[in-house]
């Protein structure tokens, strides 16, 4: 089943978590997208919401925009649920910040595949 099929049907959620070692000001923040990759398959999602955890974390919610800018329009959303489980090549986030607070540690949580499954993320 193609990834996007299964977000949209609520069966799989996906979020990101960003930890900061210090207090930091969101709205220095201009969160962009994700992007997730494995082999010829991707999925751009767009951030849709953002909310404070705990004074130094955030977690941010996806939705996925026909708009979305990528580099190849094609392969935009063909990503597999499979794709998750097997690895993916590549999972960025792509984000603009004023003050270079950047976080400390960044991952995606995602729920709904019969277990949790958490994913490094990189910045770009």
């Amino acid at each position: 089943m193609k990834l996007l099929k299964a977000i949209e049907r609520e069966k799989i959620y996906i979020e990101a978590v960003l930890e900061f070692d210090k207090p930091f000001d969101i709205s220095k923040f201009s969160f962009g997208m994700l992007s997730l990759e494995r082999k010829d398959r991707s999925l751009y999602l767009d951030v849709i919401g953002s909310r404070y955890v705990k004074d130094k974390e955030i977690i941010l919610t996806f939705e996925y925009d026909e708009d979305i800018l990528c580099p190849d329009v094609s392969k935009r959303a063909d990503l597999r649920v499979q794709d998750l489980i097997l690895g993916l090549d590549e999972a960025k986030l792509y984000i603009g910040e004023d003050d270079y607070n950047l976080p400390s540690d960044m991952y995606l949580l995602i729920d709904g595949i019969g277990f949790e499954l958490k994913i490094n993320l990189k910045i770009d």
